[in-house]
């Protein structure tokens, strides 16, 4: 007698099951680093958002500096400390050093308004780190500067043909914003015809 064969068309075998759910463990953890990966890339956004707010600000109240000329004095520290003040601390009050309470980006500086650009100039290039109680504050960890010189063009001479023709004047600087070596903004400031 023969006995009857049974049909296949039951179910998935055994090793159908073990592939179709290591595909879908794969496709799973490909899409979990997707999203990992996402998320870290906003996250190193958010950051560079950050860092060129504050670079527009510092940039801002440079602007704002007078020119100055070459005869005078050096910077005071509390002046050059109130040009890069960070805002929503004891030093970034308009209302001086020990004060509370929150205030928005300032774009004005609070210093006694003795400051020019000449005189960062000397000090050149001006290099700190925002900290709070020794905590990295605005952003991630880095060092900021802030260069003023007569290279118009950051090349490292004074010898291209605008930087010879400016020379005897001197009333072009350059100022760039670096953070961590990299350059954030960069411009180049003229003395004003009234100054």
């Amino acid at each position: 007698m023969m006995v009857p064969r049974q049909r296949r068309d039951a179910g998935f075998s055994a090793i159908e099951a073990v592939l179709m759910i290591t595909l879908l463990g794969m496709a799973t953890l490909s899409m979990a680093h997707t999203v990992v990966s996402g998320q870290r890339s906003l996250e190193h956004i958010e950051d560079d958002s950050r860092i060129v707010e504050q670079a527009q600000i510092l940039m801002t109240r440079i602007a704002a500096l007078p020119f100055g000329t070459s005869g005078e004095g050096p910077a005071d520290t509390w002046d050059l400390l109130m040009l890069v003040a960070v805002e929503n601390d004891a030093y970034g009050s308009p209302y001086g050093p020990g004060t509370s309470g929150t205030y928005g980006p300032a774009q004005l500086y609070w210093g006694t308004g003795a400051l020019s650009l000449t005189q960062v100039r000397g000090v050149s290039p001006l290099q700190w780190e925002y900290s709070v109680n020794n905590v990295q504050y605005y952003g991630k960890e880095g060092l900021w500067e802030i260069i003023v010189d007569r290279d118009l063009n950051g090349d490292g001479d004074l010898l291209d043909p605008m930087e010879v023709a400016t020379a005897t004047a001197q009333d072009l600087l350059r100022v760039e914003i670096r953070f961590d070596g990299r350059r954030i903004l960069r411009s180049i400031r003229s003395r004003n015809p009234t100054e």
